[in-house]
């Protein structure tokens, strides 16, 4: 068992891969410590784990934090129950205080005390099958009161030294690793990510909303500014008069029954390319075509009837995302590894 780092410190964590849908990692709860894997959203501001008594079919895999077990365990307002959503799955959860470790039993972990966090009592998780077991939401603001979000809890205690973590995805799953790339608390990834090219100014603290000012694609440009928001989503997805003209420049076909857009794997369209802030970056074919089985591929960038953008897992794994909570913006860095032609596998 490794022992707690001294205060205010950065520290690299590695995340797992579940088919290029979900990335989770590792976290600890509870003195002596149980270690669960979880799945990060950006848009939930709270880490929850099944309850002991959570059962169904989507609880029984999963691991229970079993608090009795727990000497520093306090539990919190027992007649209240809150719905909590995010991109990996939704619960109703009762809370609970305890001490939380950022990191697995045999990493360097960071420690924070008396987090308030949620105790699962029914999941409905979006992607059923897979093995995590519950939710770290990186998001800033308070959702539930006087429920502080991991990272700020972590930053107000002196455990990290700026508000901000990092993310760097690695490229597509190759041979069923899992390996799905990084998580870097309290500041910058120097190891897997590049200076940083431009930022974004946060607007919206639950979503981590900034504007796309404009789209573009060989001689197509549609400049119209959009909120879009940043998320660990499959897909980019975007306003369908736009994502329409680009699937048909890259050479796709939309399929009507399975709702996506369909695209030969050997195909290498032109880079997409958005306008964020005063930088232009560009989302090459090797992040937005994805192999779903065999001989199989579709064009990850999804029609919706709203005129924004969520700017998921093609364009954050073309770019390192460095949060900067405090600066309230989103700095984009180039990754230093390269991504493979199309080696992802992803479940329908």
């Amino acid at each position: 068992m490794t022992t707690p780092l001294k205060l205010e410190t950065i520290e690299t964590h590695q995340i797992v891969s579940y088919e290029d849908l979900v990335y989770a990692a590792k976290v600890t709860i509870g003195t002596s410590p149980q270690e669960f894997s979880v799945a990060l959203a950006l848009s939930a501001p709270t880490l929850w784990v099944p309850h002991p008594h959570c059962s169904g079919r989507y609880c029984d895999k999963r691991r229970k934090f079993m608090f009795n077990e727990s000497s520093s365990f306090e539990r919190l307002h027992t007649d209240t129950t809150y719905d909590l959503d995010s991109t990996a799955g939704s619960a109703k959860v009762i809370l609970g205080r305890d001490t939380v470790g950022l990191g697995g039993s045999n990493d360097r972990r960071l420690v924070i005390k008396n987090l308030t966090f949620g105790l699962a009592t029914d999941l409905q998780p979006f992607f059923s099958q897979e093995p995590f077991d519950g939710v770290l939401g990186l998001a800033f603001a308070e959702l539930l009161t006087d429920v502080n979000p991991p990272i700020m809890e972590a930053f107000d205690q002196g455990v990290i030294e700026e508000p901000f973590f990092t993310l760097w995805v690695a490229p597509h799953e190759v041979n069923g690793s899992k390996v799905g790339g990084a998580i870097t608390y309290g500041g910058m990834d120097t190891v897997n990510c590049g200076p940083i090219i431009g930022y974004a100014a946060v607007n919206e603290s639950i979503t981590y909303g900034f504007k796309v000012e404009s789209v573009s694609m060989e001689k197509f440009v549609r400049d119209e500014t959009h909120p879009a928001f940043s998320e660990l989503v499959p897909w980019i997805e975007g306003p369908e008069y736009v994502v329409e003209i680009l699937a048909k420049l890259a050479g796709a076909k939309y399929n009507d029954d399975e709702e996506k857009y369909e695209i030969p794997c050997h195909s290498k369209p032109p880079a997409i390319r958005f306008m964020i802030g005063n930088n232009e970056y560009s989302v090459n074919y090797t992040n937005y075509i994805i192999q779903i089985e065999e001989g199989k591929c579709v064009f990850a960038l999804k029609p919706t009837f709203e005129r924004r953008w969520t700017m998921g897992l093609p364009f954050i794994r073309q770019y390192c995302h460095a949060y900067d909570i405090d600066g309230e913006r989103i700095g984009f860095a180039t990754p230093l590894t390269n991504s493979p032609d199309h080696s992802s596998t992803l479940v329908k």
